[in-house]
């Protein structure tokens, strides 16, 4: 390659903020997050900042739609919150979710005081998010 003058730099990936579970998963969403969508409805804005990592639009939705239908009122932080987009403590990032919330949700994973708690997206997210207790990746 007659590369002059090279240095090889290793950094450990191991950090601290951030963990990260693997594991086999069955094609039944319930099966999956029922845990989480159950801590989520308990701890609501307590829970840990969660991002969720899918292949595709598709399936985004539909995991958005099972938070949704399990946590029903509780989807939205603060007693009588309107129900909008911004006090929704699940969020939802896919190359087809609007301009608009999209841009809420980026806004979002930058305020540490964020309502969202756990955001399902696809890679049109992008890795390298640094903000979350835990990933999950399905």
């Amino acid at each position: 390659m007659s590369l002059n003058k090279c240095f090889e730099i290793t950094v450990s990936p191991d950090r601290r903020n951030i963990k990260l579970f693997v594991s086999k998963v069955a094609s039944d969403i319930s099966i999956n997050f029922t845990w989480l969508a159950r801590e989520l409805g308990e701890m609501r804005i307590e829970c840990p900042h969660t991002l969720v990592y899918v292949r595709g639009n598709k399936i985004c939705g539909e995991l958005y739609q099972f938070f949704l239908s399990n946590l029903l009122e509780k989807a939205f932080y603060g007693d009588g919150a309107e129900k909008k987009s911004p006090n929704r403590i699940v969020s939802m990032y896919h190359s087809g979710t609007s301009y608009l919330i999209q841009g809420h949700v980026l806004q979002s994973l930058r305020d540490t005081n964020n309502k969202a708690r756990v955001t399902i997206a696809t890679n049109a997210l992008g890795m390298g998010v640094d903000i979350f207790k835990r990933v999950c990746i399905m």
